[in-house]
């Protein structure tokens, strides 16, 4: 057991750009030393600038650095070192404790204050067990080995492949890989339901009623394709937001994860149907109003940024509808469209529901032109509009806002805005 302990990693990365500042506070971990070949750099002896930018952002944060290495090699190391700003031990012998006492010594922090980053077991991980420190692993940078680490590479994937089995605590974006997957398998049940929805919603039936599982049982046909979708929405979700200590912290992740299965049923019923059922944008917006009360529990402000966003995302919509009947005589906007606008706006809020408008407009005109295109639909044949404004509300949750911002800024500058 002892052995196994000593081998097992505390935490695994891709490579240690994935390592953030974040996920090293949580863990309370102050001080790095790190490995340098297929650790820092490939078997060629590049240092990427990728992760002299990952370096260097560490060390802003008040991180230290410190390279103990293996080889003798003087000048591969010293360069590496110099670039980074950091001291370096040769010849380190590891996985003896002699070499990592002596950083730790340097770096002057307790050993559980100390991670030890490198892509090997036998070496980085043991020793860094050994002398009780916050190990780290990571896949090599090369796949190319030096002689004298190639040996060795067969036994230690075989021994990676058996630790991830037994629950080797993995990281995407500083969020344990078990929550990707009870996210994912909350995704199959959210695209289930969904489909449910979309059935009900269709036939005008209630969602939930006495014998809903008996009719569930009668009618149930999974629809794979929308599952799959679910799952990604879901864990890009889960990806954007991370998860928090405390639920008030929580809450935004909750929210959307909860309004994806409604936006994906807007989707389905307003393209099939031409419209989106009272009774699915009230649910988004009670829903909505309860989450705006939460969040306002510790800052009134958000509150009122997301009361401000429905009166403002309902009121675009419903001007233009009103516009569109005094010139043209007729609705230029569906009233499903003006009510789902005020429900995401309890959402999104004020900034954000301006942003999904525009970027609906702008997805709608260039879809709608493309199905008229491929003759998917007539010039007289109306295109519903609840697809773009979904479409418009997962860019606005996916995208940086920054980046949204800059890319209308160059389309309706046609290419004349520079930052």
């Amino acid at each position: 057991m002892r052995v196994k302990m000593t081998l097992k990693p505390n935490a695994y990365f891709k490579n240690v750009q994935e390592i953030t500042i974040k996920f090293l506070l949580k863990k309370k971990i102050k001080a790095l030393i790190l490995d340098v070949d297929n650790t820092l750099i490939d078997y060629n002896k590049n240092l990427s600038d990728s992760v002299l930018k990952w370096a260097y952002e560490l060390q802003g944060q008040g991180i230290k650095m410190y390279i103990l290495s293996n080889t003798n090699k003087k000048e591969k190391v010293e360069n590496v070192a110099q670039k980074l700003n950091i001291e370096y031990e040769l010849f380190a012998k590891k996985p003896a404790k002699k070499g990592f006492l002596k950083a730790q010594k340097k770096l002057n922090f307790n050993p559980e204050n100390i991670g030890v980053v490198g892509d090997q077991i036998f070496t980085d991980i043991i020793g860094g067990n050994r002398c009780k420190m916050f190990t780290i692993l990571v896949d090599p940078v090369d796949k190319k080995d030096f002689w004298y680490t190639a040996w060795k590479r067969p036994l230690e994937n075989l021994i990676k492949k058996k630790l991830k089995k037994r629950g080797i605590i993995m990281y995407v974006n500083d969020i344990y890989i078990i929550w990707y997957i009870l996210i994912a398998i909350l995704g199959v049940f959210a695209g289930e339901f969904t489909n449910w929805m979309i059935k009900r919603f269709s036939q005008e039936k209630k969602i939930f009623s006495k014998d809903i599982f008996k009719e569930y049982k009668r009618e149930f046909k999974p629809n794979y394709i929308l599952i799959i979708i679910t799952i990604c929405l879901f864990l890009g979700i889960l990806y954007k937001f991370g998860i928090k200590s405390t639920l008030a912290e929580n809450l935004d992740l909750i929210k959307f994860l909860i309004l994806t299965p409604m936006l994906e049923t807007v989707v389905v019923i307003d393209y099939k149907l031409q419209i989106i059922p009272n009774r699915l944008n009230l649910t988004m917006f009670e829903i909505g109003l309860i989450f705006a009360f939460l969040l306002g529990i510790s800052n009134s402000a958000i509150s009122i940024n997301l009361f401000l966003g429905s009166l403002v995302g309902g009121g675009i919509f419903l001007a233009i509808t009103l516009l569109g009947g005094l010139i043209y005589g007729k609705e230029a906007m569906g009233l499903g469209d003006v009510k789902l606008m005020g429900a995401l706006g309890l959402y999104f809020g004020l900034t954000n529901i301006i942003i999904v408008s525009l970027v609906s407009f702008l997805t709608g005109a260039i879809l709608s032109i493309l199905l008229l295109i491929t003759k998917i639909k007539k010039t007289d044949e109306y295109i519903p509009f609840g697809p773009f404004i979904v479409i418009g509300a997962f860019i606005s949750i996916f995208m940086p806002y920054e980046s949204i911002i800059n890319i209308l800024m160059t389309i309706f500058t046609l290419g004349l805005f520079k930052k």
